[in-house]
């Protein structure tokens, strides 16, 4: 089946259902983004790289696991950088559930009710009761 092209008008087979433009006029990858951004983007991976060299287990207390993702301690959604000083290391539990909330000022990630299917606060009270396997174990829907 032949789509028209959103910018040129001329008939093409799109990959997928969503395809709007010809291979000619198709965004690819980050090619179409502004060298700002580009330059921001290199220097956002190379200090991830540096966070995860330096941190290489969760910030949450008690959790152990490795980091594999990088937390910003003020999200980004909320103004935060991408400097080293609001970056840590941080699972992809923990970074999951605490989505785009800011710390609480007790420092403690206030992933309680994620609304993501976990069952964590932290890791705290999970780990002092049942280990840290309970703190990654997904909720019981009832």
């Amino acid at each position: 089946m032949l789509k028209a092209c959103a910018h040129c008008g001329r008939g093409f087979r799109p990959r997928h259902a969503r395809q709007t433009r010809c291979p000619e006029h198709e965004l690819r990858g980050r090619a179409h983004r502004s060298p700002t951004t580009q330059a921001q983007d290199a220097e956002y991976r190379r200090m991830r790289a540096e966070v995860l060299a330096d941190e290489p287990f969760c910030w949450v207390p008690g959790c152990g696991a490795p980091s594999t993702t990088v937390d910003h301690l003020i999200p980004v959604a909320a103004g935060g950088t991408h400097q080293r000083s609001n970056l840590r290391g941080c699972c992809e539990h923990h970074n999951l559930a605490r989505g785009s909330r800011p710390l609480d000022p007790r420092g403690v990630g206030q992933i309680t009710g994620s609304g993501r299917g976990t069952r964590c606060d932290g890791g705290l009270a999970a780990r002092e009761t049942a280990g840290d396997a309970a703190c990654h174990a997904p909720a019981r829907r009832g």
